[in-house]
Protein backbone atom coordinates (compact mmCIF):
# COMPACT_ATOMS: atom_id res chain seq x y z
CA UNK A 1 0.00 0.00 0.00
CA UNK A 2 1.00 3.27 -1.06
CA UNK A 3 0.48 6.69 0.66
CA UNK A 4 0.80 10.78 -0.86
CA UNK A 5 0.97 13.42 1.61
CA UNK A 6 1.67 16.92 0.29
CA UNK A 7 4.50 19.74 0.65
CA UNK A 8 4.09 22.58 3.57
CA UNK A 9 6.02 25.72 3.28
CA UNK A 10 6.90 26.55 6.61
CA UNK A 11 8.93 29.22 8.67
CA UNK A 12 11.31 28.90 11.32
CA UNK A 13 11.65 32.53 12.98
CA UNK A 14 15.39 33.48 14.15
CA UNK A 15 14.63 32.63 17.77
CA UNK A 16 13.99 28.63 16.99
CA UNK A 17 17.23 28.13 14.51
CA UNK A 18 20.57 28.84 15.26
CA UNK A 19 23.36 28.41 12.61
CA UNK A 20 27.39 28.32 14.00
CA UNK A 21 29.34 29.31 11.28
CA UNK A 22 33.33 29.32 11.70
CA UNK A 23 33.93 31.86 9.30
CA UNK A 24 31.80 35.07 8.20
CA UNK A 25 30.94 33.75 4.64
CA UNK A 26 27.47 33.39 3.40
CA UNK A 27 26.06 29.88 4.45
CA UNK A 28 23.72 28.74 1.67
CA UNK A 29 22.38 25.64 1.47
CA UNK A 30 19.93 23.53 -1.37
CA UNK A 31 18.43 20.63 -1.29
CA UNK A 32 20.30 20.02 2.39
CA UNK A 33 17.78 16.52 3.69
CA UNK A 34 16.80 15.63 -0.01
CA UNK A 35 19.97 13.35 -1.71
CA UNK A 36 23.23 14.84 -0.99
CA UNK A 37 25.74 12.92 0.19
CA UNK A 38 27.48 15.95 1.49
CA UNK A 39 24.88 17.74 3.02
CA UNK A 40 22.43 14.32 4.06
CA UNK A 41 20.91 16.56 6.93
CA UNK A 42 18.47 14.42 9.07
CA UNK A 43 15.36 14.74 11.45
CA UNK A 44 15.84 12.13 14.15
CA UNK A 45 12.57 11.15 16.38
CA UNK A 46 13.42 8.44 18.26
CA UNK A 47 13.51 8.69 22.02
CA UNK A 48 11.37 11.57 21.95
CA UNK A 49 7.91 10.93 24.70
CA UNK A 50 5.04 10.30 22.66
CA UNK A 51 2.94 11.80 25.01
CA UNK A 52 4.37 15.51 24.02
CA UNK A 53 3.38 15.61 20.67
CA UNK A 54 2.08 13.81 17.71
CA UNK A 55 5.03 12.92 15.89
CA UNK A 56 5.04 13.07 12.11
CA UNK A 57 8.18 12.52 9.76
CA UNK A 58 9.33 15.07 8.07
CA UNK A 59 11.73 16.13 5.18
CA UNK A 60 13.73 19.55 4.45
CA UNK A 61 13.96 19.47 1.22
CA UNK A 62 15.28 22.99 0.55
CA UNK A 63 17.24 25.43 2.97
CA UNK A 64 18.39 28.77 1.78
CA UNK A 65 20.35 31.08 4.66
CA UNK A 66 21.88 34.31 3.73
CA UNK A 67 23.97 37.00 5.07
CA UNK A 68 25.62 34.93 7.88
CA UNK A 69 27.71 37.17 8.95
CA UNK A 70 29.16 39.39 12.39
CA UNK A 71 25.49 40.70 12.13
CA UNK A 72 24.81 37.99 14.56
CA UNK A 73 27.50 39.10 17.24
CA UNK A 74 26.05 43.60 16.21
CA UNK A 75 22.57 42.11 17.73
CA UNK A 76 21.30 43.02 14.38
CA UNK A 77 18.13 40.92 13.53
CA UNK A 78 18.98 37.92 11.16
CA UNK A 79 16.69 37.01 8.66
CA UNK A 80 14.05 34.64 8.55
CA UNK A 81 15.29 30.90 7.41
CA UNK A 82 12.39 29.41 5.13
CA UNK A 83 12.31 25.67 4.79
CA UNK A 84 9.62 23.44 2.60
CA UNK A 85 8.97 20.53 4.72
CA UNK A 86 7.29 17.32 2.85
CA UNK A 87 4.95 16.03 5.40
CA UNK A 88 5.92 12.23 4.55
CA UNK A 89 2.36 10.64 6.42
CA UNK A 90 1.90 7.84 8.67
CA UNK A 91 0.62 4.44 7.40
CA UNK A 92 -2.69 5.36 8.98
CA UNK A 93 -2.07 5.82 12.42
CA UNK A 94 -0.62 8.85 14.63
CA UNK A 95 3.00 9.12 14.77
CA UNK A 96 5.81 7.95 12.27
CA UNK A 97 9.44 8.74 13.06
CA UNK A 98 12.98 7.31 12.17
CA UNK A 99 14.93 5.11 14.24
CA UNK A 100 18.52 5.33 13.05
CA UNK A 101 20.83 6.58 10.47
CA UNK A 102 21.68 7.28 7.59
CA UNK A 103 17.68 7.11 7.20
CA UNK A 104 17.91 9.38 3.70
CA UNK A 105 20.22 7.56 1.30
CA UNK A 106 22.04 9.74 -1.63
CA UNK A 107 19.11 9.45 -4.08
CA UNK A 108 17.11 11.04 -1.46
CA UNK A 109 14.93 7.74 -0.36
CA UNK A 110 14.22 7.35 3.16
CA UNK A 111 13.24 4.54 5.71
CA UNK A 112 11.85 4.32 8.72
CA UNK A 113 8.71 3.17 11.11
CA UNK A 114 5.10 4.17 10.95
CA UNK A 115 2.15 3.07 12.53
CA UNK A 116 -0.68 1.57 11.15
CA UNK A 117 -4.18 2.07 12.66
CA UNK A 118 -4.23 -1.23 14.37
CA UNK A 119 -3.68 -1.37 18.02
CA UNK A 120 -0.78 -4.05 19.02
CA UNK A 121 -2.30 -7.00 19.84
CA UNK A 122 0.72 -7.67 22.27
CA UNK A 123 0.48 -4.41 24.54
CA UNK A 124 1.23 -4.02 27.10
CA UNK A 125 4.39 -5.46 25.50
CA UNK A 126 4.18 -3.25 22.41
CA UNK A 127 6.67 -3.17 19.63
CA UNK A 128 6.63 0.83 20.03
CA UNK A 129 5.66 2.91 22.57
CA UNK A 130 2.62 3.82 21.73
CA UNK A 131 0.98 0.50 21.00
CA UNK A 132 0.17 0.85 17.35
CA UNK A 133 1.64 -1.54 15.39
CA UNK A 134 4.54 0.04 13.21
CA UNK A 135 5.65 -0.97 9.59
CA UNK A 136 8.76 -0.19 8.09
CA UNK A 137 8.41 2.34 5.11
CA UNK A 138 10.10 3.46 2.35
CA UNK A 139 9.83 7.08 0.79
CA UNK A 140 10.68 7.99 -2.82
CA UNK A 141 9.73 10.75 -4.91
CA UNK A 142 6.46 11.62 -2.89
CA UNK A 143 5.25 7.89 -2.49
CA UNK A 144 5.33 6.05 1.22
CA UNK A 145 5.35 2.79 0.69
CA UNK A 146 4.48 -0.44 3.17
CA UNK A 147 7.03 -2.68 3.97
CA UNK A 148 5.19 -4.77 5.75
CA UNK A 149 6.27 -7.46 8.24
CA UNK A 150 7.77 -11.42 8.20
CA UNK A 151 4.50 -13.53 8.08
CA UNK A 152 2.77 -13.34 11.62
CA UNK A 153 4.47 -10.78 13.06
CA UNK A 154 3.15 -7.29 13.57
CA UNK A 155 5.84 -4.90 13.45
CA UNK A 156 9.16 -3.78 12.06
CA UNK A 157 11.81 -1.03 11.84
CA UNK A 158 13.78 0.26 9.05
CA UNK A 159 17.15 1.38 10.62
CA UNK A 160 19.44 1.75 7.55
CA UNK A 161 18.82 2.40 3.67
CA UNK A 162 22.01 1.79 1.37
CA UNK A 163 22.20 3.58 -2.03
CA UNK A 164 20.81 0.82 -3.55
CA UNK A 165 17.33 1.21 -2.17
CA UNK A 166 17.86 -1.93 0.20
CA UNK A 167 17.39 -1.50 3.95
CA UNK A 168 18.13 -3.32 7.04
CA UNK A 169 16.25 -3.78 10.19
CA UNK A 170 14.00 -5.71 11.89
CA UNK A 171 10.19 -7.71 11.60
CA UNK A 172 8.52 -9.43 14.45
CA UNK A 173 7.85 -12.99 13.72
CA UNK A 174 4.69 -13.79 15.48
CA UNK A 175 6.27 -15.45 18.27
CA UNK A 176 6.94 -15.17 21.89
CA UNK A 177 10.36 -15.09 23.24
CA UNK A 178 10.09 -17.85 25.66
CA UNK A 179 12.87 -16.81 27.65
CA UNK A 180 11.81 -12.89 27.66
CA UNK A 181 7.71 -13.70 27.41
CA UNK A 182 7.73 -10.59 24.66
CA UNK A 183 7.60 -10.68 20.74
CA UNK A 184 10.53 -12.24 19.18
CA UNK A 185 12.11 -9.44 16.70
CA UNK A 186 14.24 -11.01 13.77
CA UNK A 187 16.85 -9.43 11.42
CA UNK A 188 15.30 -8.71 7.95
CA UNK A 189 16.82 -7.25 4.20
CA UNK A 190 14.08 -5.32 2.34
CA UNK A 191 14.86 -5.53 -1.18
CA UNK A 192 14.42 -2.37 -3.55
CA UNK A 193 11.19 -4.27 -4.83
CA UNK A 194 10.47 -4.54 -1.52
CA UNK A 195 10.70 -8.17 -0.84
CA UNK A 196 11.46 -9.24 3.07
CA UNK A 197 14.37 -11.45 3.49
CA UNK A 198 14.34 -13.28 7.13
CA UNK A 199 18.33 -13.57 8.32
CA UNK A 200 17.68 -15.48 10.36
CA UNK A 201 19.83 -15.69 14.14
CA UNK A 202 22.92 -17.58 15.60
CA UNK A 203 20.89 -20.09 17.20
CA UNK A 204 19.20 -18.26 19.85
CA UNK A 205 15.84 -16.55 19.13
CA UNK A 206 16.01 -12.57 17.92
CA UNK A 207 18.27 -10.58 16.15
CA UNK A 208 18.92 -6.97 14.93
CA UNK A 209 20.27 -5.70 11.42
CA UNK A 210 22.48 -1.67 12.33
CA UNK A 211 23.51 -1.22 8.99
CA UNK A 212 24.15 -2.36 5.29
CA UNK A 213 26.46 -1.27 2.67
CA UNK A 214 26.28 -0.58 -1.03
CA UNK A 215 28.18 -4.60 -1.44
CA UNK A 216 24.90 -5.59 0.61
CA UNK A 217 26.74 -6.35 3.75
CA UNK A 218 24.66 -6.60 6.89
CA UNK A 219 25.83 -6.19 10.29
CA UNK A 220 24.32 -6.35 13.45
CA UNK A 221 23.96 -8.81 16.26
CA UNK A 222 22.10 -11.70 17.04
CA UNK A 223 21.51 -14.18 19.87
CA UNK A 224 22.94 -17.39 20.26
CA UNK A 225 22.12 -20.32 22.47
CA UNK A 226 24.10 -19.98 25.11
CA UNK A 227 22.82 -18.54 28.42
CA UNK A 228 23.77 -14.91 28.86
CA UNK A 229 24.56 -13.93 33.00
CA UNK A 230 25.98 -9.94 31.91
CA UNK A 231 22.25 -7.78 31.73
CA UNK A 232 23.63 -5.23 30.43
CA UNK A 233 24.44 -3.54 26.93
CA UNK A 234 24.92 -6.19 25.06
CA UNK A 235 22.51 -8.31 27.65
CA UNK A 236 19.52 -8.23 24.78
CA UNK A 237 18.12 -11.72 24.61
CA UNK A 238 18.66 -13.59 27.35
CA UNK A 239 21.02 -15.94 25.44
CA UNK A 240 24.78 -14.17 24.15
CA UNK A 241 24.74 -11.50 21.85
CA UNK A 242 27.06 -12.40 19.15
CA UNK A 243 28.00 -9.40 15.96
CA UNK A 244 27.68 -10.79 12.97
CA UNK A 245 28.16 -10.00 9.00
CA UNK A 246 25.41 -11.44 6.51
CA UNK A 247 26.18 -11.71 3.18
CA UNK A 248 25.22 -14.05 0.33
CA UNK A 249 22.49 -15.64 2.20
CA UNK A 250 24.37 -16.45 4.98
CA UNK A 251 24.84 -15.23 8.57
CA UNK A 252 28.50 -15.31 9.85
CA UNK A 253 29.40 -14.52 13.57
CA UNK A 254 32.37 -12.18 13.94
CA UNK A 255 33.62 -13.46 17.31
CA UNK A 256 34.47 -11.59 20.25
CA UNK A 257 37.65 -10.30 22.03
CA UNK A 258 37.92 -13.20 24.41
CA UNK A 259 34.22 -12.26 26.26
CA UNK A 260 30.42 -13.61 26.24
CA UNK A 261 28.94 -10.97 23.96
CA UNK A 262 29.69 -8.27 21.07
CA UNK A 263 27.65 -5.89 18.38
CA UNK A 264 28.33 -4.51 15.39
CA UNK A 265 26.75 -0.99 14.44
CA UNK A 266 28.89 0.40 11.23
CA UNK A 267 29.87 -1.08 8.46
CA UNK A 268 32.03 1.00 5.70
CA UNK A 269 32.02 0.46 1.39
CA UNK A 270 35.39 -1.60 2.43
CA UNK A 271 33.72 -3.89 4.22
CA UNK A 272 35.07 -3.24 7.16
CA UNK A 273 33.10 -3.64 10.37
CA UNK A 274 33.19 -1.78 13.89
CA UNK A 275 31.38 -2.76 16.92
CA UNK A 276 32.11 -3.58 20.70
CA UNK A 277 32.51 -7.06 22.41
CA UNK A 278 33.36 -7.93 26.25
CA UNK A 279 36.99 -8.81 26.60
CA UNK A 280 37.07 -10.79 29.12
CA UNK A 281 34.12 -13.04 31.36
CA UNK A 282 34.79 -11.45 34.85
CA UNK A 283 32.25 -8.83 35.87
CA UNK A 284 32.93 -5.61 37.03
CA UNK A 285 31.84 -2.34 37.97
CA UNK A 286 32.42 -0.46 34.95
CA UNK A 287 31.14 3.49 32.77
CA UNK A 288 29.20 1.28 31.25
CA UNK A 289 27.02 -0.57 34.09
CA UNK A 290 27.22 -2.97 36.90
CA UNK A 291 28.51 -6.29 36.93
CA UNK A 292 29.21 -6.38 33.82
CA UNK A 293 33.00 -7.02 31.58
CA UNK A 294 35.12 -4.77 30.21
CA UNK A 295 34.22 -3.40 27.15
CA UNK A 296 36.24 -2.28 24.09
CA UNK A 297 35.25 -1.09 20.71
CA UNK A 298 36.88 -3.07 17.82
CA UNK A 299 37.34 -3.24 13.98
CA UNK A 300 37.12 -6.12 11.97
CA UNK A 301 39.06 -6.32 8.77
CA UNK A 302 39.92 -9.00 6.71
CA UNK A 303 38.42 -11.96 8.77
CA UNK A 304 40.08 -10.34 11.60
CA UNK A 305 38.76 -8.79 14.86
CA UNK A 306 41.16 -6.08 16.36
CA UNK A 307 41.12 -4.59 19.53
CA UNK A 308 41.26 -1.11 19.82
CA UNK A 309 41.50 -0.73 23.55
CA UNK A 310 40.22 2.51 25.61
CA UNK A 311 41.92 5.92 26.98
CA UNK A 312 42.75 3.75 30.01
CA UNK A 313 39.59 2.75 31.53
CA UNK A 314 37.00 -0.53 31.41
CA UNK A 315 34.19 0.61 28.82
CA UNK A 316 34.39 1.54 25.31
CA UNK A 317 31.82 2.65 23.29
CA UNK A 318 30.21 3.83 19.97
CA UNK A 319 26.90 5.42 20.78
CA UNK A 320 26.98 7.53 17.37
CA UNK A 321 24.53 7.28 14.38
CA UNK A 322 27.87 6.94 11.92
CA UNK A 323 31.17 5.99 13.86
CA UNK A 324 33.10 4.39 10.82
CA UNK A 325 34.22 6.04 7.77
CA UNK A 326 35.63 4.20 4.83
CA UNK A 327 39.38 5.16 5.74
CA UNK A 328 38.75 2.46 8.78
CA UNK A 329 38.80 5.26 11.34
CA UNK A 330 36.58 5.14 14.24
CA UNK A 331 34.73 7.26 16.58
CA UNK A 332 32.86 7.02 19.77
CA UNK A 333 33.43 7.40 23.32
CA UNK A 334 35.61 5.46 26.06
CA UNK A 335 36.35 5.73 30.27
CA UNK A 336 39.54 6.79 31.44
CA UNK A 337 41.51 5.01 34.45
CA UNK A 338 39.15 4.64 37.67
CA UNK A 339 36.29 4.95 35.04
CA UNK A 340 34.58 8.52 36.82
CA UNK A 341 35.09 9.99 33.38
CA UNK A 342 34.77 9.45 29.47
CA UNK A 343 35.99 11.54 26.62
CA UNK A 344 35.18 11.08 23.21
CA UNK A 345 38.15 9.38 21.05
CA UNK A 346 39.05 9.12 17.37
CA UNK A 347 41.23 5.77 16.34
CA UNK A 348 43.08 6.16 13.46
CA UNK A 349 45.05 3.12 11.80
CA UNK A 350 47.38 5.33 10.00
CA UNK A 351 48.34 7.66 13.12
CA UNK A 352 50.66 6.70 15.68
CA UNK A 353 49.71 6.08 18.48
CA UNK A 354 46.11 5.33 17.22
CA UNK A 355 44.09 5.93 19.92
CA UNK A 356 43.26 10.32 20.31
CA UNK A 357 41.10 11.00 22.83
CA UNK A 358 39.79 14.77 23.77
CA UNK A 359 38.61 16.19 26.63
CA UNK A 360 35.80 19.06 26.54
CA UNK A 361 35.38 22.49 28.73
CA UNK A 362 36.17 20.84 31.94
CA UNK A 363 33.65 18.42 32.35
CA UNK A 364 33.68 14.69 33.26
CA UNK A 365 31.78 13.01 30.09
CA UNK A 366 31.36 12.77 26.39
CA UNK A 367 31.42 10.77 23.33
CA UNK A 368 31.34 10.95 19.27
CA UNK A 369 28.30 10.72 17.22
CA UNK A 370 29.54 11.14 13.87
CA UNK A 371 32.97 11.18 12.07
CA UNK A 372 33.14 12.17 8.33
CA UNK A 373 35.45 11.07 5.44
CA UNK A 374 37.71 13.96 6.43
CA UNK A 375 38.47 12.54 10.44
CA UNK A 376 35.92 15.27 11.58
CA UNK A 377 34.15 14.37 14.91
CA UNK A 378 30.86 15.87 16.05
CA UNK A 379 29.11 14.84 19.53
CA UNK A 380 28.29 16.36 22.92
CA UNK A 381 29.86 16.22 26.07
CA UNK A 382 29.37 18.01 29.47
CA UNK A 383 30.80 21.67 30.16
CA UNK A 384 32.37 22.86 33.92
CA UNK A 385 30.97 20.81 36.74
CA UNK A 386 28.85 18.98 34.48
CA UNK A 387 26.90 22.10 34.83
CA UNK A 388 25.15 21.30 31.08
CA UNK A 389 26.06 19.32 27.98
CA UNK A 390 27.02 20.77 24.93
CA UNK A 391 27.38 19.53 20.91
CA UNK A 392 30.63 19.77 19.48
CA UNK A 393 32.68 19.98 16.53
CA UNK A 394 36.65 18.73 16.55
CA UNK A 395 38.96 19.11 13.94
CA UNK A 396 42.56 18.32 13.39
CA UNK A 397 43.32 18.74 17.14
CA UNK A 398 41.16 21.91 17.81
CA UNK A 399 37.48 21.50 19.19
CA UNK A 400 34.71 23.62 19.17
CA UNK A 401 31.63 24.44 21.59
CA UNK A 402 28.95 24.51 19.59
CA UNK A 403 26.49 26.17 22.02
CA UNK A 404 22.88 26.26 23.03
CA UNK A 405 20.01 27.80 21.67
CA UNK A 406 19.11 30.71 23.91
CA UNK A 407 18.49 29.85 27.84
CA UNK A 408 18.39 26.16 27.15
CA UNK A 409 21.17 24.20 28.89
CA UNK A 410 21.42 21.05 26.62
CA UNK A 411 22.48 20.56 23.05
CA UNK A 412 23.16 17.11 21.07
CA UNK A 413 24.75 16.78 17.63
CA UNK A 414 22.92 14.07 15.79
CA UNK A 415 24.30 14.16 12.06
CA UNK A 416 27.22 15.53 10.33
CA UNK A 417 27.86 15.74 6.94
CA UNK A 418 31.15 15.65 4.43
CA UNK A 419 31.57 18.98 5.04
CA UNK A 420 31.87 19.40 8.67
CA UNK A 421 27.91 20.79 8.71
CA UNK A 422 26.37 19.21 12.08
CA UNK A 423 22.76 19.20 12.81
CA UNK A 424 21.35 18.64 16.24
CA UNK A 425 19.10 19.59 18.68
CA UNK A 426 18.98 22.30 21.70
CA UNK A 427 16.69 21.97 24.63
CA UNK A 428 16.76 21.47 28.63
CA UNK A 429 18.43 18.98 30.08
CA UNK A 430 15.39 17.51 31.28
CA UNK A 431 14.66 16.08 27.96
CA UNK A 432 12.46 18.89 26.56
CA UNK A 433 13.69 19.79 23.03
CA UNK A 434 12.67 23.21 21.42
CA UNK A 435 10.65 22.74 18.10
CA UNK A 436 11.13 19.95 18.90
CA UNK A 437 13.85 19.83 16.40
CA UNK A 438 16.52 22.85 16.06
CA UNK A 439 19.08 22.07 13.59
CA UNK A 440 22.63 23.44 14.52
CA UNK A 441 24.99 23.96 11.57
CA UNK A 442 28.66 24.27 11.51
CA UNK A 443 30.63 25.26 8.63
CA UNK A 444 34.44 23.60 9.00
CA UNK A 445 36.93 26.04 8.83
CA UNK A 446 38.93 26.71 5.58
CA UNK A 447 41.94 24.48 5.37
Amino acid sequence: MSFLCHPLDIVFRDHLIKLFSSSSKSLAVEGALRFDSNIGWRIHMRGMRVSQFVAVTMLIISVNVTQLTAQESSGTRMPRVRYKLIDLCTLGGPNSAEFAAPLINNRGEITGAADTAQADPNAPNCYNPDCFVTHTYSWRRGVLTDLGVLPGGFGSEGNYINDKGQIAGQSLNGQIDPLLATPEGIAVLWRRDGQIVELGTLGGNESLAAAINNRGQVVGGAANQTPDTFPGPLGFWGTQTRAFVWERGAMRDLGDLGGPGSFAPFVNERGQIAGVSYTSAEPRETFCGQDIPPQHPFLWDNGRMIDLGTLGGNCGFLPGLNGLNNGGQIAGGSSLAGDLTAYPFLWDPKDSPSYEGFGHAGGSFGFATELNEQAEVAGGATTTNDEEFHAFFWRKGVITDLGIVGDDTCSVAHSMNARGQVVGTSGDCAGTFRGPWVPLAEKRPDA
